[in-house]
C-alpha cells in the first residue's frame, strides 16, 4: 500500500489571494513590462526638472501621485480578488487534501477534485507555501504553517519521488 499524506486544509482568503498573485509578480514578462513603464514615466517626469529656470513646485507632484496611484491600484485588484474568493462557497468549507504518489485530491463538504501529477507543470516551494502550478499563472497552494508533525518532510520526500519539474528548498 502506498503512503498517503492527509492535510486538514482551511487556508485564509488572504493567503489564497497572495498565493494566486505570486506567479504573476514573479514572471519576467510582467517585471520587464512594469520596469519599462516605470522608466518611461520616470523619464517624462524627470526631463522637465532639468530646465531649472522654469522649475515649479507642481513639477514634483508626479513623484507623490504616481506611487500613491500604483499602490491603490494594486490594493484594489487584491481586495477585489479576496472579495471574489470569499463569495465562492468552496473556499469557506473545511477541506481535506489527500496526497499520494498518483494524485493530489481536494475533498470538500460539497465537492471532490482529483489532480493527477501530470496536470501540474511544476511544484515550487517558497517560504510560506508549496505551489502546484496548473499552467503558467494558476496555482494551488499548500500553506506550510498548516502542516502538522512530520508532514513537511513527508511531502518533500513524496515530491522528490514524483516525475515533475520542481523547485524545492534543500532544508
Amino acid at each position: 500500500m502506498q503512503k498517503e499524506i492527509i492535510i486538514e486544509y482551511k487556508p485564509s482568503i488572504d493567503e489564497l489571494a497572495k498565493a494566486s498573485y505570486y506567479p504573476i509578480f514573479r514572471n519576467w514578462k510582467f517585471r520587464f513590462f512594469f520596469c519599462t513603464i516605470l522608466l518611461a514615466v520616470g523619464y517624462n517626469i524627470l526631463y522637465p526638472l532639468f530646465d531649472k529656470e522654469n522649475l515649479r513646485v507642481l513639477d514634483f507632484l508626479p513623484f507623490i501621485l504616481i506611487p500613491i496611484f500604483v499602490y491603490f491600484s494594486l490594493k484594489r485588484v487584491f481586495d477585489s480578488s479576496k472579495k471574489t474568493l470569499a463569495k465562492d462557497p468552496k473556499f469557506n468549507e473545511k477541506r481535506q487534501l489527500i496526497i499520494n504518489l498518483d494524485s493530489l485530491t481536494n475533498n470538500g463538504e460539497s465537492f471532490k477534485v482529483k489532480y493527477l501529477w501530470n496536470e501540474f507543470s511544476k511544484i515550487e516551494e517558497t517560504n510560506k507555501w508549496f505551489l502546484f502550478y496548473i499552467g503558467d499563472f494558476r496555482v494551488f497552494p499548500i500553506i506550510k504553517n498548516d502542516l502538522k508533525d512530520n508532514q513537511y518532510n513527508d511531502l518533500k520526500e513524496l515530491f522528490n519521488s514524483i516525475n515533475i519539474k520542481k523547485s524545492l528548498n534543500n532544508n
